[in-house]
């Protein structure tokens, strides 16, 4: 049978004097296609997106010719055509004083939350919805570009448009589930007003790929907000997660991947999900679950193998969760800013006089140290993975941590290999276990994976974290009926 990638490059001649093919086609072959859809928006949708058999977004090439393939590797994250995030920040961010490897360029960093709004709504102290709204309340732009519940029974969520306050605030928080951005771009370009782009830092490197490409475009995204990402997730996270609260696939509708409560730190929080018809969620606390464990890296995109940007350094500022021992017990959570643009600082310092936010200054180290689990699967994790492609022959993206640059362990690099299997096993056997509409066939394919974790944890860690992860997936097994 032909793949989509045979038929993309049918046409590109034979012969020692063609280019060599554009590395979008190993992009979508390697199953690295992130589903952003800048491809698609750059081609008029002769590159497309849809969503695949595990529940994300990915590329389909099969009805691109040649100069559709060179304009979509222009504006793919994953694409080495593409100009890497230190050359879009010089191009696109003012002047900065201050550079971090791990955080890129600052004017400052701080952390920080909301004190005159009702940040429970957010997923962590709600510094990000804050700013769009000020941007929007101030005129500075009309409307914002981010993620919000989708269509029920079809997505759940969705990149969507708000040009009002209370449009902005019904869809605040975190939402851990694969996302196109093209139909939403399509519905603004031309129209002559000025948005703020919001996403994680895949995402916004596409949309500033695009812009380097699109002038009416570049003109139109007044700002770009980051979002601190640990990775994506396959619509599988929340279908698996809800099953577990006793909301079957089929019958899901809506989700809330973080429910606070104000008698827990910031980091323990539940997941609620509502079924069809249903007036009241069912709720359980994510650390009860298989799958919440965000270390086990269950559902992630391949796409996030390759990702060595965590503070979104081609954003204009990024905001993300505080990490950090002194902010955990704020139930409502805290925010880590990292600001690059003047008149976002002015904003920031103005509400901060005004008595709205709080905030206080941050070093680069902390922020950093606000990731580090995130640095080590990341850049550690990396370096391991680009080694691990390269010994077996596999493409991989050029990426600026080099393969096999970092010194690793070899109890780390066994759990930067079991973190990658699980990923990869839980896709496939999620499919399993909802066509016998039963979860056994999941929990029996990834407990074995789960328990040599746990194990690698042991002989890096200690006992102490060691049977503390023991009694979490133990605990989590027993709860879905796998354990005796």
């Amino acid at each position: 049978m032909t793949s989509q990638v045979d038929k993309a490059t049918a046409a590109i001649p034979a012969g020692t004097t063609t280019p060599p093919r554009p590395t979008i086609v190993d992009v979508a072959g390697s199953g690295a296609c992130v589903g952003c859809g800048a491809c698609a928006f750059a081609t008029q949708s002769r590159i497309s997106t849809a969503v695949n058999s595990h529940g994300h977004f990915q590329v389909d090439l099969s009805r691109a010719n040649r100069d559709d393939l060179a304009s979509g590797s222009l504006v793919c994250p994953f694409a080495d055509e593409a100009a890497d995030e230190n050359r879009l920040a010089s191009e696109f961010l003012p002047p900065t004083p201050s550079h971090d490897s791990r955080i890129g360029h600052y004017l400052s960093v701080t952390a920080g939350r909301v004190l005159k709004e009702d940040v429970t709504l957010g997923s962590s102290g709600g510094l990000t919805s804050w700013m769009t709204l000020e941007l929007l309340k101030r005129g500075m732009i009309d409307g914002v570009v981010h993620v919000g519940g989708g269509d029920p029974g079809k997505s759940l969520f969705e990149y969507c448009v708000s040009h009002t306050a209370d449009e902005v605030a019904q869809r605040r928080k975190s939402q851990y589930y694969s996302t196109t951005i093209v139909d939403a771009l399509q519905s603004i370009r031309g129209n002559g007003k000025r948005y703020a782009f919001v996403g994680v830092p895949c995402f916004v490197k596409a949309v500033r790929l695009l812009a380097r490409q699109d002038t009416l475009l570049r003109e139109q995204l007044a700002f770009c907000i980051g979002l601190v990402c640990g990775h994506l997730k396959s619509s599988g996270f929340a279908e698996l997660l809800a099953w577990q609260a006793g909301v079957p696939p089929t019958e899901l509708m809506r989700v809330d991947f973080r429910v606070k409560d104000p008698n827990k730190p910031s980091n323990d929080y539940s997941f609620s999900a509502w079924g069809k018809n249903a007036e009241q969620p069912r709720t359980r606390p994510v650390q009860s679950l298989v799958g919440g464990n965000w270390g086990h890296a269950m559902f992630q995109l391949k796409a996030c193998d390759y990702c060595d940007d965590i503070f979104a350094e081609t954003a204009d500022i990024a905001f993300g969760d505080a990490w950090l021992p002194q902010y955990k017990a704020e139930w409502r959570g805290t925010n880590v800013v990292v600001n690059r643009h003047p008149v976002l600082e002015s904003i920031l310092q103005e509400g901060a006089a005004s008595g709205s936010i709080v905030l206080e200054p941050l070093s680069a180290a902390r922020a950093a140290a606000s990731q580090d689990g995130n640095y080590r699967h990341r850049w550690d994790g990396l370096s391991v993975r680009l080694a691990d492609d390269r010994a077996a022959g596999r493409w991989s993206p050029h990426k600026r941590i080099v393969a096999g640059s970092r010194s690793v362990s070899a109890a780390r690099q066994r759990i930067v290999r079991l973190r990658r299997q699980l990923g990869e096993t839980s896709h496939a056997a999620f499919q399993s276990a909802k066509a016998a509409n039963s979860l056994d066939p999941f929990l029996s394919a990834v407990r074995p994976l789960m328990a040599a974790m746990a194990q690698e944890y042991k002989s890096l860690y200690g006992p102490r974290p060691y049977v503390l992860l023991r009694k979490w997936v133990g605990d989590a097994l027993r709860r879905v009926g796998l354990r005796g």
